[in-house]
């Protein structure tokens, strides 16, 4: 179920997030609102894109890619499915205190594999530096 969530000033002036395609950077915003409350969602770029984009046409994949390869996004496995974690998530939002609590395991990088496209590498997962003046993942 799709939820409301806040934008900061940062996120339009985040240089990082500015190498990203526009259509990517509209995704990430997305992305929150199909987040629960730890900032987690399935891995599902047709769905993701139906409700982003339902009126558009963009590789989600690719967009999805953008993010992670930029650090805001981390994509993984667990127990069989795929799923994203945004990064910083809690950071920057503040969940309704009546939102029901995640379902959907937190990445774990012992027994994870860190999601790119269709491979499946093993690695640690990546968590973007914070900066003292503007936040890379400042969401």
């Amino acid at each position: 179920m799709p939820r409301a969530r806040n934008i900061k000033p940062g996120f339009f002036i985040n240089e990082e997030l500015a190498e990203c395609d526009l259509a990517a950077r509209l995704l990430f915003i997305g992305l929150w609102c199909l987040a629960d409350r730890e900032g987690r969602l399935k891995d599902r770029p047709k769905r993701i894109g139906a409700f982003v984009f339902p009126y558009e046409h963009y590789d989600i994949d690719d967009l999805l890619n953008q993010l992670y390869a930029r650090g805001f996004i981390v994509r993984y496995e667990a127990n069989g499915e795929r799923y994203i974690q945004v990064v910083n998530f809690k950071k920057h939002q503040n969940p309704h205190i009546r939102e029901a609590e995640s379902e959907i395991p937190a990445p774990d990088q012992d027994n994870n594999c860190i999601m790119h496209g269709d491979e499946c590498n093993d690695g640690h997962l990546i968590q973007a530096e914070d900066n003292n003046d503007i936040e890379p993942n400042q969401h």
